[in-house]
């Protein structure tokens, strides 16, 4: 995942988590609205009539909460921070509804079951009425008084709207202070009814129109959003009017009407900020439609789940399903759709353990009343039992089909959810009788797939490599398990009375999937986690005033796993202030503790939470507690500014920090161009800019003309994607049928087969340009590549071709162990093979050429076999360590481009290389993503791979590591922001976690995760020739200080030619100067023409040695001497 796709692979992963962690949740009907008594958004605007306000009522008209006066007080005091656009305040009001003791932020954790499989609401929802409220100063400031310690806050208003509620855990001495609360700045719609059936409308419902994709752009905008499909609808006044308030911004607004034969739809623009728009709705004569189910011997078929949705339904994405009617049938087998606008429809009919059935149907007012009739038939049958390991039958399990697919970027669907979360897809299958016999029946899949079985009291079981007509299929449910130990303070001893517990498991690399979760009273601080499968977790322990303390651990199968005392420190507080860079302060900037790569992604932090955040306030100061005690570096991030980082700082227990300065800068542009073939238009398309490392992606709008704008991006490498938008069509059709699981890798192959993308490096302050060619996506031939490594077929991952003639980089994914790429252009291509989650590089590249004149090409691509295994553990406890990042050099080969790259151990803390030649190789082990403070590493050289052979287990053994920072100044000692730097070895290795790293608004870097010994410092900075440091030697657990000088130089220009002169491009460059350590391309190359010549920006004066490969010339060396600051032009040839 840490190439093509990584946007698009995280919204998948939000999608697959929600599907299965969401299985309970109430869905709206027809109107948009929750069953009656269920949770609403956090958003209360959209009201209906009866115990709530009508829609129509403006903030002082609704009724104000009175406090009950014999109850305990709780006091939550706090700041809202408006927008410039509208910052008078003073009419929000901040609610408060009651909360829980488990509640917790994110969107992941808000709805589990605790290890006693109590239900649990999602916290994000608000239960009932409120229990609290108040009015905001002018200032933005409040107090509210409340009768409850758990609560969850939002705020009332006509245009100010929280995303989801703010969960606030008063402390015990009954005051919360500090509370942020960073709304949204939405819009108003007043609107009318008109029409011959306006009299006839019960109810006003409102969708927004949000792709997935655009989450990634605001996800706070596209949660709200989401969210606005949980609220009533508007009931419309005598006059036949109706508001909606505070509706979220850059979403398309789909009004619909529901009652008797009325029938009226409507889309209108996203909203601006502060916008107030009127809207007439013209409500004519619906048409009705009747729909009866049976099965094949004409029998009706109650309960089945009916849903008619337009046959050319615009928009895109979850919107679209929500604005879908749906229906159950009753006894009869019948149910009537009466608000229909007159059209073809799509009318999908579905019920547990039958196949289902669609059919389109067009209809009209002409007729009083149509109907259609849907068989839905037993289908494929599978039959077996449930049973214990001791072989005992196993009565009341659920039985489910699930998909089985190695999916590329994915891997193993089933093993990646585990037990708990695989358990959910058995809602609603087949039941196991009392002799735990099963029958599962309703099936459509032609290949091999899961059968997963689950019952309270077992571990979920799955069987594998089943067919359609199998019989005899055994399940076996394993017993569960249980964790518990102690908590104490630190140095006291003490035993901690209230905490919480929770385990976490972490899948598809990156999400951390809530398994349990108990609040704890214990006046021996004890805690008992039951019900837990066997597996790999993390504990995780939180306790008021302390800070937070994560323990990894592998349950065993059926047994108690004790985990001792674990003790807890005093929580530490930082206060500081966020500016620009110019000193003026930043409001509304978003401070959190910063994890390192991935971990930062501001998408995964709103899926799982984080206590360790804030927002700065209008003076940009900002309060972050409680802190866990350790290393510590927060990040900030705020609208029109790239990010920026604070100084490492070191916490003790009980430390309150002051004045810490984030100095947020203004990062560098993307200027790009979508360069369209006949009968398409830039429209027809979504833009995704993506970080390689941080992997934040961010959505881009296009100019009628295909060019864009991509403004305040933070240095480093990019990915600029361009993907058809019907793509986004795959997420309308998601309903979910009970007791089947989620075909993830069809939504997958779907989106990324449709992906173009360039790639290009963004500095601060500079221009990026780029040029994306969407023709290939409707032209060109099919190219099936076969891939054999050590003569055996590759049949998982999926393989990069980058056009070494435009640059263009595709991606296809394996398949019956081929990988086929559509509409492909002839030339030479830079092939790249993939596999595994984190999408490790398997063998170097190689080049390709797809010939011209044909319409279908089939390669074979063949690879060494030399492989290497291992394991990284920690020294001191020997634990595997998750997640901890390897990188594989070639020993004596300093001055080339590594081609092997990085991989990530997995939850054992294995990883492979594979596809490698004979040769002699180091490893190097660096902290696992996320631990940032737990600074450790490990190496080992002189490995010896031969093709054809895997090599013995090789151990890593992680122990505390040296740290590094350094300070970019000119000549003159001016820090340089965004430059980007490498610590390297004495051979010109890269070193550390990441191995680069760009400085922040004060010139400095940091890099951790390195093994002693001997290193240096090289890079460059925007208009300054490249540097290195003098070479200092690393010791564990310190942190050497570098100073990087840079100076000016001479503009460079480089070509590399072939034969008859034409230039060549995908050349893989590497230079030095002196005897200075070889800069790789990344370093190098400021940019690349559209003729293949090299920018190589200024290079200071002395002897450089230009090394050059590429297949047409292999590998060239060039001497050149530079002096001055003249233009220097270098062609490099055979």
């Amino acid at each position: 995942m840490v190439r093509l796709g990584a946007g698009i692979v995280l919204v998948l992963l939000i999608v697959a988590a929600l599907f299965y962690w969401n299985r309970e949740t109430p869905a709206p009907d027809a109107s948009g609205a929750l069953p009656h008594g269920e949770q609403h958004a956090a958003q209360p605007a959209v009201v209906a009539t009866g115990d709530r306000a009508p829609e129509n009522a403006s903030i002082a008209d609704r009724a104000q909460v009175s406090p009950d006066p014999n109850a305990k007080e709780y006091i939550v005091r706090g700041i809202v921070l408006g927008d410039n656009r509208s910052p008078d305040l003073t009419r929000v009001r901040v609610l408060a509804y009651l909360g829980a003791a488990h509640d917790t932020s994110g969107l992941l954790p808000g709805s589990i079951a605790g290890s006693q499989r109590r239900s649990r609401g999602p916290a994000f929802l608000l239960n009932g009425d409120p229990i609290a409220e108040t009015a905001v100063g002018i200032d933005g400031r409040f107090e509210l008084r409340t009768t409850s310690r758990h609560v969850r806050i939002t705020i009332d208003d006509d245009f100010y709207l929280l995303a989801v509620p703010e969960i606030v855990h008063v402390p015990s001495e009954s005051r919360a202070t500090d509370i942020v609360l960073s709304p949204l700045l939405g819009g108003m719609v007043r609107g009318r009814l008109l029409g011959e059936r306006s009299a006839d409308v019960a109810s006003i419902s409102l969708t927004l129109e949000a792709n997935p994709i655009s989450i990634l752009r605001d996800a706070r905008a596209m949660m709200a959003a989401m969210m606005a499909a949980t609220r009533p609808a508007a009931i419309p006044a005598d006059d036949r009017s109706f508001t909606f308030r505070a509706i979220a911004p850059m979403a398309e607004l789909k009004f619909s009407v529901r009652g008797g034969r009325a029938t009226a739809e409507q889309s209108e623009p996203a909203l601006q900020p502060g916008e107030v728009r009127d809207v007439i709705l013209s409500v004519t004569t619906a048409a009705m439609l009747s729909v009866r189910v049976i099965d094949e011997a004409g029998n009706a078929i109650p309960n089945a789940s009916v849903t008619a949705r337009p046959d050319k339904q615009s928009g895109m994405g979850m919107s679209a399903m929500l604005r879908a009617q749906r229906q159950g049938t009753n006894e009869s087998g019948f149910c009537t759709f009466a608000s229909m606008m007159p059209g073809s429809y799509r009318i999908d009919a579905m019920v547990a353990g039958r196949t289902g059935d669609t059919k389109t149907v067009e209809v009209s007012v002409e007729h009083e009343s149509q109907q259609v009739q849907l068989v839905l038939r037993e289908g494929g049958v599978v039959t077996g039992i449930v049973q214990t390991p001791d072989g005992e039958p196993v009565a009341g399990a659920s039985v489910a089909h699930h998909p089985s697919e190695n999916i590329p970027m994915i891997g193993d669907l089933a093993e990646q959810l585990g037990p708990q979360y695989l358990s959910q897809v058995t809602q609603g299958g087949a039941e196991t009788n009392e002799k735990g016999e099963f029958r599962l029946s309703g099936l459509a899949d032609s290949n091999e797939f899961l059968v997963v079985g689950a019952h309270p009291d077992y571990s979920a079981g799955v069987t594998r490599e089943v067919r359609m007509g199998d019989e005899g299929v055994v399940i076996t449910l394993q017993p569960m398990s249980s964790v518990h130990g102690q908590v104490v303070a630190a140095g006291s001893n003490e035993p901690i009375t209230q905490f919480t517990a929770e385990i976490l498991r972490t899948s598809f690399l990156v999400l951390k999937l809530p398994i349990a979760h108990e609040v704890i009273e214990d006046e021996q601080g004890k805690f008992a986690l039951n019900g837990i499968s066997a597996d790999s977790y993390t504990l995780q322990i939180e306790a008021e005033g302390f800070g937070t303390i994560t323990k990894s651990i592998k349950v065993p199968q059926g047994q108690s796993l004790d985990i001792g005392v674990l003790q807890l420190q005093r929580a530490a507080t930082v206060r500081g202030i966020v500016r620009d860079e110019h000193g003026k302060p930043i409001a509304n900037a978003l401070v959190r503790k910063r994890q390192g790569a991935m971990a930062d992604n501001p998408i995964l932090a709103m899926l799982t939470g984080s206590s360790a955040r804030t927002y700065s306030d209008a003076q940009g100061n900002f309060t972050l507690s409680p802190i866990t005690p350790g290393r510590l570096q927060l990040l900030a991030s705020a609208t029109d500014f790239a990010s920026g980082r604070s100084e490492r700082m070191k916490l003790a227990p009980g430390d309150a920090l002051e004045g810490i300065v984030i100095e947020l800068g203004h990062g560098g542009t993307i200027h790009g161009k979508l360069e369209c073939g006949p009968n398409q238009q830039p429209e027809d398309f979504l833009l995704l800019v993506q970080h390689q490392v941080s992997q934040n992606t961010t959505s881009v709008d296009f100019a009628p003309d295909g060019s864009f704008v991509v403004e305040n991006l933070d240095p480093g490498a990019y990915q600029v994607q361009a993907m058809a938008a019907e793509l986004m069509s795959s997420f309308g059709g998601m309903d979910a049928k009970p007791g089947e699981g989620l075909n993830l890798g069809k939504l997958m192959r779907q989106m990324t087969d449709g992906v173009v993308s360039q790639r290009c490096r963004v500095r601060s302050g500079e221009i990026a340009e780029v040029t994306i060619d969407v023709q290939d996506l409707t032209i060109g031939a099919q190219w099936l590549i076969e891939v054999e490594i050590g003569g055996k077929q590759q049949d998982v991952g999926m393989i990069e071709a980058v056009s070494l003639d435009t640059g263009t980089l595709r991606v296809a994914m394996f398949q019956d162990g081929i990988a086929t790429f559509g509409r492909m252009q002839p030339g030479r291509h830079r092939l790249q093979v993939r596999s595994g989650l984190t999408m490790t590089p398997v063998g170097a590249p190689q080049d390709l050429v797809y010939p011209e004149g044909v319409e279908e090409h089939t390669s074979l691509l063949s690879l060494p076999g030399g492989e290497l295994r291992g394991r990284v553990v920690d020294a001191d406890s020997n634990e595997a360590l998750r997640s901890a990042i390897v990188r594989l050099h070639h020993d004596g080969h300093s001055e080339r481009d590594d081609p092997i790259g990085m991989c990530l151990t997995d939850a054992d803390g294995e990883f492979a290389f594979t596809g490698l030649t004979d040769g002699t190789y180091s490893l190097v082990a660096a902290e696992p993503l996320g631990t940032n403070g737990q600074n450790k590493a490990s190496r080992q050289s002189g490995i010896r791979v031969a093709s054809g052979t895997t090599t013995g287990e090789i151990v890593l053994r992680s122990q505390p590591a040296a740290g590094a920072s350094v300070l970019v100044t000119t000549l003159e000692g001016r820090p340089l922001a965004g430059a980007t730097v490498l610590c390297v070895d004495a051979e010109g290795r890269p070193l550390g976690s990441l191995g680069m790293a760009a400085t922040g608004q004060d010139g400095r870097a940091w890099f951790g995760g390195m093994a002693d010994g001997q290193a240096r410092i090289v890079g460059r900075a925007s208009g300054y020739a490249p540097g290195a440091s003098n070479l200092q030697r690393l010791a564990a657990e310190q942190s050497t200080k570098f100073t990087l000088v840079l100076g000016n130089g001479a503009p460079t220009h480089l070509s590399v030619v072939d034969d008859t002169g034409k230039r060549l491009r995908g050349v893989s460059l590497t230079a030095r100067f002196d005897d200075n350590p070889w800069l790789p391309t990344v370093v190098l190359v400021q940019s690349i023409g559209s003729d293949g010549t090299l920018d190589l920006g200024r290079l200071g004066p002395g002897n450089w040695t230009f090394r050059a490969t590429h297949p047409a010339i292999g590998t060239v060396t060039h001497k050149r001497t530079i002096r001055g600051s003249s233009p220097v032009t270098i062609v490099i040839s055979k």
